[in-house]
């Protein structure tokens, strides 16, 4: 009878894990030289992980991936998910303007 010693494997990975290994891992943890490693990238904010990623410096490499799987690479490096994007507060003009009634006017 074959014993398993449970303290020695490994939970399967998160979303967020497999994604990062398939996407991000191979600079990050690859030895690139402008890409920071797994340790330094998990000293910043999950609200800096995910807006690099979705609009800053990283945007060309998370173009492809959705906002839930943006979401997932930030909790795993993060440990908690990125705070939701503030509402915009609503713009619309709701004042009617002028009444136009010169008939000069072009209408």
């Amino acid at each position: 009878m074959q014993r398993c010693n449970l303290a020695h494997r490994r939970p399967p990975p998160s979303s967020g894990e497999a994604l990062y290994q398939q996407r991000c891992a191979s600079c990050h943890e690859g030895g690139a030289a402008r890409a920071a490693d797994t340790k330094a990238l998990r000293q910043l904010s999950a609200e800096r992980i995910g807006f690099a990623l979705a609009y800053g410096i990283m945007r060309q490499q998370g173009r492809d991936l959705s906002r839930g799987e943006i979401g997932e690479i930030v909790r795993f490096l993060a440990g908690t998910p990125a705070a939701p994007a503030p509402a915009l507060p609503d713009s619309t003009c709701r004042d009617p303007g002028p009444q136009l009634t010169d008939a000069a006017l072009p209408r």
